[in-house]
């Protein structure tokens, strides 16, 4: 048995009780996210300077620009869950047709994070997901062992693990998760890496 199926089992059950698709539920997320990156954010300073010799600017944007990102899509939520009019052909039109898109979540998303950009480059993807009321699971990069270790500490104290939920492995261990019928992946990489 794959042993990532229980926790994409767990968030693929939730996703299907639409708990998701509430503005408050996507509200709370980024709240958890925002607390998780404040509380934690000379953690998280020290943990990219372990993994990184950078300057401390680079280190401060690492948490400073999920922040903003979350602060900026909260504002913008509400508007973006709003259904938009679509245009429909004049003969329906003529009959009093109109058509509506309806932004729907996708299901459970999958999150593969590089290690260049340990923190943009992986929550910046989750804070989407979850503003578009798809759970996630974060799979960490295994080459920058300080900032994967806090955040497998402190993922599972700020979400629930059918929200979000943190993993780690090997290449084999990221196989058996891609045989996982995700309904939506981030990466950011390399070809070579991606095939």
């Amino acid at each position: 048995m794959n042993k990532f199926q229980p926790v994409f089992d767990k968030q693929k059950d939730y996703f299907n009780t639409d708990a998701t698709k509430s503005y408050e539920w996507r509200i709370e997320q980024l709240d958890r996210m925002a607390k998780m990156l404040n509380e934690n954010k000379e953690a998280f300073h020290e943990a990219v300077s372990k993994d990184f010799k950078t300057a401390l600017e680079e280190k401060v944007f690492e948490v400073a620009a999920p922040l903003a990102t979350i602060e900026f899509t909260k504002m913008q939520l509400k508007d973006w869950m709003k259904p938009i009019s679509a245009i429909v052909p004049n003969a329906l039109a003529a009959s009093g047709h109109t058509a509506q898109v309806i932004r729907e979540p996708y299901g459970v998303t999958l999150i593969i994070g590089p290690f260049n950009g340990p923190l943009i480059l992986l929550l910046d993807p989750a804070i989407t997901a979850l503003s578009a009321g798809n759970p996630c699971i974060l799979k960490l990069a295994e080459s920058i062992p300080a900032t994967t270790t806090l955040l497998q500490e402190l993922i599972p104290k700020y979400f629930e693990p059918n929200s979000v939920t943190a993993v780690s492995g090997s290449r084999e261990d990221v196989t058996e998760l891609l045989k996982l019928p995700f309904d939506f992946m981030f990466f950011t990489g390399s070809v070579k890496v991606v095939r």
